[in-house]
C-alpha cells in the first residue's frame, strides 16, 4: 500500500467533506422546495376559500351585475386561471 503524505491526506479529506456538503446542500434544497410548494398550495387554497366566501355572501342581483349565476361561484373561485371567465366580462 503506497504511503500517503500529510498534504495528500488533507486533500483527500477535504474532497470527501466537500462531497458530503454538496449532497447535504442538495437534500436541503429539496426540503426547501418541498416546504415552499406546501406553502404555495396553502396560500392558493386560502385565497380560493376567501374568494368563494366573498362571492357566496353577495346577493343574486350583485352576482348578476358581474355576469355570474350562483351556480358559477364554485367554478370562479376554484378555477386555476382567472381568464377562464373573461368571456363573461370578468377579469
Amino acid at each position: 500500500m503506497p504511503a500517503v503524505s500529510q498534504g495528500q491526506w488533507a486533500q483527500i479529506t477535504f474532497a470527501h467533506k466537500a462531497g458530503k456538503k454538496s449532497k447535504m446542500k442538495t437534500v436541503l434544497e429539496k426540503l426547501k422546495e418541498f416546504f415552499m410548494s406546501l406553502y404555495e398550495r396553502y396560500e392558493t387554497r386560502r385565497k380560493q376559500k376567501e374568494t368563494f366566501n366573498k362571492l357566496i355572501s353577495l346577493s343574486d342581483r350583485e352576482l348578476n351585475d358581474m355576469g355570474l349565476a350562483r351556480g358559477d361561484i364554485y367554478s370562479v373561485a376554484y378555477s386555476k386561471n382567472c381568464n377562464d371567465y373573461r368571456h363573461r366580462g370578468m377579469a
